[in-house]
């Protein structure tokens, strides 16, 4: 139950699909059929045909058990019983939405020009990165920050200066070379060659021979930094619902100095975005969390103890892999109470959660058609 604007949210798991039924197949054939969802007729408890017209205006969902026997030691029994959500009226539903999985995507930058670029000899070029977001800060308690530094070398008799892929060279070893600043940056020196007419024809992150050779027209060098935080996790047999997981990509920040520590004015040295980092969505991490929030209002708390999870049948991790990404589909509605004792008319807020593994045209179908069957104007998001 829950009071506006806030909704309690019960989790499905259709990781199995959607069952539909043509003939007047009942609710509790969904006891052989884990992890499948339904939408039920509310009147006679018959699972609909998801390619057909609504049978009736009131339904509700049911999902198969994951238990495999019915009965734990001699009292407690009906674990395969189905997971049913409360009557949905369409009339009250007030949002229809589907959320699709997305993968996070890690920040890239680049630093240096599409041109070649010469240093002066006997000069020391400094890179200052910050790396920021919850990563560093959880690990250091404050942003990771620090300047590196790249020495062009002493000057022979004709002063010859040195290219920058030298000094980009310096910074990638130091990167890879620090306890701190190589867990949360990859670094890369881009070895880039072009055509005589200046068109780029190849890029690789090996500095060969045939490159060295080409003049200085017909190449480039750039300094790729990649975040590549990896977050420590556990497995399964030590899994609590407490431990942390890491959702928020790092973002890197750079910038080139002269060695008095001015902003260096040399184009060679311009930092560029190449892929904006993106957090990700529909983790298992997370979907498994909702589900044990849910499945303990169904007084089916979670056990962190493995062998109390294995002496009471449960089934919350293997029902929901913590590596895989799940869409899902919500149905926000409102139940009306018939009976309030202020005298005020008032309604109960839900939110279900349709866990699936892809999305189903004929769920969506017919769940449109329910509401416009009862003048209800929402329609379907895709988030």
């Amino acid at each position: 139950m829950a009071y506006f604007p806030h909704a309690f949210q019960k989790v499905l798991v259709g990781t199995n699909g959607l069952k539909s039924s043509s003939t007047s197949e009942h609710v509790v054939s969904l006891e052989s059929h884990p992890g499948k969802v339904s939408v039920i007729d509310a009147k006679t408890n018959a699972i609909q045909d998801l390619t057909a017209a609504p049978a009736t205006k009131l339904f509700y969902l049911a999902q198969g058990s994951f238990h495999a026997s019915d009965k734990i030691g001699p009292f407690h029994g009906g674990y395969k019983e189905s997971v049913k959500t409360k009557g949905i009226n369409p009339k009250f539903v007030s949002k229809f939405y589907y959320v699709a999985p997305a993968a996070p995507v890690n920040q890239i930058i680049t630093v240096g020009e599409n041109d070649y670029c010469t240093i002066p000899c006997e000069k020391t070029v400094r890179l200052r990165l910050d790396v920021k977001g919850s990563p560093a800060l959880r690990f250091l308690t404050h942003n990771v920050y620090k300047t590196l530094d790249s020495y062009t070398g002493c000057c022979d008799s004709s002063n010859t200066p040195v290219g920058v892929e030298t000094v980009f060279e310096a910074w990638a070893a130091e990167i890879a070379g620090d306890p701190i600043l190589s867990k949360f940056i990859s670094a890369a020196v881009l070895y880039i060659t072009k055509n005589a007419q200046g068109v780029v024809t190849g890029t690789s992150t090996t500095k060969t021979s045939a490159w060295i050779a080409l003049p200085a027209a017909q190449k480039a060098a750039k300094l790729r930094l990649t975040g590549a935080y990896v977050d420590t996790k556990f497995g399964d047999c030590s899994f609590s619902p407490m431990d942390h997981v890491e959702l928020e990509p790092i973002q890197i920040y750079a910038s080139a100095l002269e060695d008095n520590g001015d902003p260096c004015a040399s184009n060679c040295f311009s930092v560029a975005q190449v892929q904006a980092a993106a957090q990700g969505k529909g983790f298992g991490e997370t979907v498994l969390r909702e589900l044990i929030l849910s499945k303990r209002y169904e007084q089916e708390p979670f056990q962190t103890d493995a062998r109390l999870r294995e002496v009471l049948d449960d089934t919350t991790l293997g029902s929901i892999s913590r590596t895989a990404s799940y869409g899902a589909y919500y149905i926000l509605h409102s139940v009306p109470r018939s009976s309030n004792p202020s005298g005020m008319m008032d309604a109960d807020q839900y939110l279900i959660k349709v866990v699936v593994t892809a999305p189903n045209a004929d769920f969506e179908t017919f769940v449109e058609a329910a509401l416009a069957a009862a003048g209800n104007s929402v329609a379907l998001e895709t988030l």
